[in-house]
């Protein structure tokens, strides 16, 4: 799966010429406690040097909430919805911050490794909740002006692994920012295809302790979620 993006830096006359990057990875679903590969090659074609490149999964949560009034209706009152509003939340679920140097007018490659931690897996099933995620990248330069570049690579964390990986015949390029989780299978080629869970547990949600608060009393509870974990997965 791959995503290609590039941008002028500069500003004004003082433009320093395009930097283009693209964003590779094997497959684009994981489980927690899998490694997320990837593998960023940018072409610096600008007179600057990239001195720093940032990288993070992230966690993107949509709330819709349906705003309607009372109106009579032939058989009494009842409610119409006439505005619907979305409130997007992001968090950072693992981030690296790393130094890395890419001449002016030369190529280079970036590869890291990424654990997955304990989260909750995408989901679009509910009418009033979804929860996305997407790696983003962001490329730095020495450049004062318009000087980084950064971009985002949707992927799906899921609750069962699969058994092997098959290479793609071609390289998929993304147009959209979001994947969709698949449905639940039928069949039994798919079945076959995921992995026996063997060494799984449930570990606490790397956000930590939510906060919960009763109407009566006012007061805030700690809780902390757990999710599903593969501590050996290869």
């Amino acid at each position: 799966m791959t995503k290609v993006f590039d941008k002028q830096l500069g500003f004004l006359c003082f433009k320093h010429g395009e930097l283009n990057t693209k964003i590779t990875l094997s497959k684009c679903g994981y489980v927690p406690g899998e490694s997320i590969v990837l593998n960023v090659e940018i072409t610096n074609g600008t007179t600057k040097d990239v001195t720093r490149i940032e990288t993070a999964l992230m966690e993107v949560t949509t709330y819709t909430a349906h705003r309607g009034r009372l109106h009579h209706f032939h058989y009494g009152l009842g409610t119409r919805h006439n505005d619907t509003e979305k409130k997007k939340e992001c968090r950072t679920v693992v981030q690296y911050i790393e130094e890395f140097k890419v001449s002016k007018n030369s190529t280079s490659t970036y590869m890291r490794m990424l654990a997955i931690p304990p989260v909750v897996p995408s989901f679009n099933i509910c009418p009033i909740i979804q929860v996305d995620y997407q790696f983003k990248v962001k490329i730095v330069t020495r450049s004062h002006f318009n000087r980084s570049i950064s971009g985002e690579l949707p992927l799906l964390i899921g609750t069962i692994p699969v058994r092997h990986v098959l290479p793609p015949q071609n390289t998929t390029i993304l147009t959209q920012d979001y994947l969709v989780p698949p449905q639940p299978m039928d069949t039994k080629s798919e079945e076959e295809s995921l992995i026996v869970p063997g060494s799984v547990s449930y570990g606490d949600s790397v956000f930590g302790k939510g906060t919960l608060v009763e109407d009566k009393d006012d007061k805030s509870i700690g809780f902390i979620p757990k999710y599903i974990y593969y501590n050996d997965y290869q």
